[in-house]
Order: structure tokens, then sequence, then C-alpha cells
């Protein structure tokens, strides 16, 4: 295209000087990014000797040449200046913020902006380079969650009157009878929001306790039972009970143990208390069953077999005595009783102490009462 501009120039020219004139040079040319100076564009002419200047446009400077051009009575000289994007040099970092500089820092160049962790940027998250330099205000502000709130029957271990900062925990319990339904602790994150919502504090209750065979419990509510309620366990008659006695409903939700069995009595053994000398046949019984110490002897069964008879022994020992005893209060009572109806029946003499052979009369009298006795003088 220049090559075009100075063909049609020169031509004008050489029409000029054939008639005998001294033309202008035509309007200095631009080039990419370089335009003349406003005193420049005021020019409407420019005879031989014409200086004009040239500066690179908005948002390029000089890089190197020279900014001016001189008529030389027919073309301007050669202009030879060299423009370069802007350089907004490296952007202001403030604190806690990261700068990403991928693209450079010339003209048209953009950084990211980014935080540190725990805070988030407020404003432009980018920078632009523009003629006037970096465009885009931004900072970075402190990351902060709102106090947590309260649970009810529970508590959380946040104290401070200042709001969560990003990263702090706070964890949550609940009191004593009460469990917890959801996380135990919650996180402030980067948005300024917990990672999750609190939890919340439940009544602690057990399952309903199972019924024994050959026993019963004495719970009898409908509802379950809550913390620390205590089920009380019982065996039948000619059971007895294995395991706890009573149940106790602890957190979370169970009990403190298994519930019982009720197991069938073995046949008891009776305790002798012999406090005076035995029988000789029950102290030969006696000294048997003391000789029955070492297990060694024999099984455990034997041993116990052994003993068993020995007991029984003693045990029929004793209840033939008894026997004996008892037939022998009856005879003696039947005998009593029997005397006692006979003389009741008949009269016979008594005499009174000190009395003579005359003295004497008998037991039961008649009507007519004896004479008194005779005083002895």
């Amino acid at each position: 295209m220049d090559r075009c501009v100075h063909s049609a120039v020169g031509e004008i020219n050489a029409r000029v000087r054939r008639k005998g004139f001294h033309p202008d040079c035509p309007k200095p040319p631009e080039k990419e990014h370089i335009v003349l100076t406003n005193e420049s564009l005021l020019k409407n002419a420019f005879p031989k000797d014409t200086e004009v200047t040239f500066v690179c446009t908005n948002g390029y400077e000089k890089h190197n040449g020279s900014e001016s051009i001189t008529c030389t009575g027919t073309e301007w000289t050669e202009p030879d200046l060299m423009c370069k994007k802007k350089d907004c040099g490296y952007p202001q970092k403030l604190p806690n913020m990261i700068l990403m500089v991928n693209d450079g820092t010339l003209l048209g160049a953009s950084v990211k902006v980014t935080c540190e962790e725990g805070y988030r940027v407020l404003g432009s998250s980018f920078k632009r380079c523009f003629a006037s330099g970096w465009i885009g205000r931004s900072s970075c502000d402190l990351i902060v969650c709102d106090v947590p709130s309260e649970v009810l029957s529970g508590q959380h271990t946040w104290t401070s009157a200042e709001k969560p900062r990003h990263g702090d925990v706070i964890q949550y319990s609940c009191d004593a009878g009460f469990t917890l339904n959801g996380t135990s602790h919650v996180i402030c994150q980067g948005r300024g929001v917990y990672n999750t919502t609190p939890p919340t504090c439940e009544a602690v209750v057990c399952d309903l306790p199972s019924e024994i065979n050959d026993g019963r419990h004495l719970w009898t509510s409908a509802d379950r039972p809550r913390y620390e309620d205590e089920i009380h366990y019982s065996c039948n008659t000619g059971f007895t009970l294995r395991g706890s006695s009573h149940l106790i409903c602890q957190s979370p939700g169970v009990y403190n143990a298994a519930p019982p069995t009720c197991k069938e009595d073995e046949s008891t053994t009776p305790t002798l208390n012999i406090t005076s000398t035995p029988h000789p046949s029950i102290q030969g019984n006696l000294k048997e069953l003391e000789n029955i110490k070492d297990p060694d002897s024999d099984t455990k069964d034997a041993v116990s077999l052994r003993r068993n008879i020995v007991v029984a022994s003693v045990i029929s020992t004793i209840l033939v005595v008894l026997l004996i005893v008892l037939l022998i209060f009856y005879v003696y009572r039947y005998r009593w009783r029997r005397g006692n109806s006979i003389t009741s029946n008949e009269e016979y003499n008594v005499c009174y102490h000190g009395g003579s052979e005359g003295q004497c009369g008998p037991a039961f009298p008649s009507k007519e009462p004896y004479p008194a006795h005779p005083q002895t003088p």
C-alpha cells in the first residue's frame, strides 16, 4: 500500500514539476500502533523540510527509533519508530492474597486472584492490564461461620464471643440419659458454612425386657425403659436364678448385662447341726463322711455318690430314732390316760400323811365328810 501511495505522490509531483511548481509532501503515513501527534495532525500542508512527529498509540510505549520524519520535497524520510506493548508490572499483592500470573504483565494480560486458606476473595477474581495499569479491585476477607447453635439436652465446645473461623471444629455432646443423633462435630468451611447440620440429643431408651423361661420380670409399663431404669427378674418356685437379678438401661440404649436364666433346683442337701454326742451308728457314718475328702481317690461323680449315700444313711438313722421316741411317747401317754380312767370310777382308800390305819378312807368320799383329824396335843 505504501508503494501505491508513493507512486501516486511521485506521479503528482512529476506533473507539478513539469508545470514549474514545487509541491508539498503528502500527509505522512501512519503505521500500526504509531500515530501523529495532535500538533502534526493540525497541519494541512507539508512543504519541503517540514517535520512531523509520531507517538505510540494508547497502551504502547517507545521501544527504539526516532519519533520524527522530514519532508524532502516530494517524499518523507523513512520513519523508524518502534513501539511495544505497555508493561503493567507485577500487580500489587494485598495481605493473604495469591496472584496467578500466567499470561505475563503486558497490555491485555490477565491475572487470577485467589486467597490463602481461611480467606475468600471480595471483589473481582481477575485483574487485567490496560493502558492505565491494572484494572480490577479485590481483597481477601477472613472466612467466619455463624456462632454454633445450642442443642437441647446437650452442649458444644465453642465458648468464644467471636465467630468460628475457617477450619475451626465445634464438638457436641449430650447430657446423661441422652444419646447423640448425628455427627459429633461440625467444621467451619471455606464459604462460611458448616460441613453439616448440628446433631440433636435424644433420650436413651432400651428395648422392652425379654421374657425368661420359668421366671418373670417386674417391668409392666408399655413404654420402653429409659436411661438408668432397672428391670428386676425372679424365678418360679423350684428354680434358681442364674445371672444378674436386675438389668440397668445404659447409654446408648443397651442393658448392662444379658438377661438371667432360671435353672431347676437340684435335690437339696440337709445341714446337720449336732450339738450332743450322736448315736454310735451315726458317729460311724459321720466318720465315713469325713473321710471322703480326697477327690483324687475317685472320680468326682463317684465321690458325690458316696457322700449322698452317707447322708441318706444318717438321715434314715435319725428318722428311726425319732420314730422310736414318738412310739414310746404315745405308749406312755396311752397308759397314763387309761390309768386315770380306771381310778376315776373306783374308790380306793387314801391314808393321809401322819395318819394311822384308822385314819384312812376312800379317795372319793360320800356326801358326808370325814370327821376332822384329831389334833395332836
